[in-house]
């Protein structure tokens, strides 16, 4: 074991430490129920739906959810729209960025200053699995198992499971230009490789506190974390339209992302940098995500 990976495992561990207690599993009806709560008193001015799409063997279920948020209007209009696709990190899946993240209410402030497009927010479970048992109705996943395994399974069938679905069940505008990949922490690891394996789809892409290295080295799929050198270098021939790498200074992968910036650096990739100093909170990603998204699909 190199001693790069080992300086992530140890991090992994320490952030470990220091997680809040899982949330239980939320149904569909109980994130709903949840923003429209006395305690938020707020109402969506979106349509949230939950979306069951068949998987290949390789994400280890043969079914999976996501949550998709439309714009107000979509069953009353005929436009085509951007698509944002926006990943949970360790110990979270397709609901973590509404439950925790407060991203419908992000959105919808966005919408209503015209500081994003109306657009097709997309959360799907990204969470290894062994087989449909395990799976479970997306349950939470304890963070070690998240982290440790990252294997390549289910960002591999990401494009023809997930992407797929939501080409052919929405009205989405099929081009680079008008679609972005953004994720925190373990989903940001899975945005920088999904964006550099798959060149020509995203002209988008967040990274929140990037773990930028998977720390698992075994599995069918493991290879999808291989060679990210070469698959930057073709990524950036025609770079994309903006590469944004967040993080406080306070956070467990900030010296990590320090050596992910270097190696951009060295190559002379052109990306956007920001830093809070704050730590791997929910607070900074929120913050996050909102400055994002005020910079895509111009």
């Amino acid at each position: 074991m190199n001693f790069h990976r080992f300086s992530i495992i140890l991090l992994c561990s320490i952030l470990l430490c220091s997680c809040a207690s899982i949330k239980r599993l939320l149904t569909i009806d109980d994130v709903i129920a949840d923003v429209h709560s006395i305690d938020s008193l707020y109402c969506p001015s979106g349509i949230l739906e939950e979306h069951f799409y068949k998987c290949s063997p390789a994400s280890g279920t043969s079914m999976r959810r996501m949550l998709v948020y439309l714009p107000a209007d979509y069953y009353e209009s005929e436009r085509r729209y951007p698509v944002q696709y926006l990943f949970h990190g360790a110990r979270g899946n397709e609901t973590s960025w509404i439950k925790d993240g407060n991203m419908i209410a992000i959105v919808d402030s966005l919408w209503r200053e015209k500081l994003l497009p109306e657009c097709i927010v997309v959360l799907p479970n990204m969470n290894q699995y062994k087989n449909d048992k395990d799976y479970g109705m997306s349950r939470f996943k304890r963070p070690v198992e998240s982290i440790f395994e990252t294997n390549g399974g289910v960002e591999s069938c990401f494009v023809e499971d997930v992407m797929g679905y939501v080409r052919d069940n929405f009205r989405t505008i099929e081009d680079k230009a008008h679609r972005s990949v953004a994720g925190l922490s373990v989903g940001a690891m899975q945005a920088i490789y999904l964006s550099a394996a798959n060149p020509d789809l995203f002209d988008y892409i967040g990274l929140f506190s990037p773990m930028h290295q998977s720390v698992c080295p075994f599995g069918k799929y493991v290879s999808f974390y291989h060679d990210l050198d070469k698959k930057q270098a073709a990524q950036f021939k025609c770079p994309p339209k903006l590469y944004y790498v967040m993080i406080g200074h306070g956070d467990v992968f900030y010296e990590h992302t320090e050596d992910f910036r270097y190696t951009m650096d060295l190559h002379s990739y052109p990306y956007l940098y920001f830093e809070t100093r704050g730590g791997h909170t929910w607070d900074n990603w929120q913050f996050f995500l909102k400055e994002y998204l005020t910079k895509v699909f111009e």
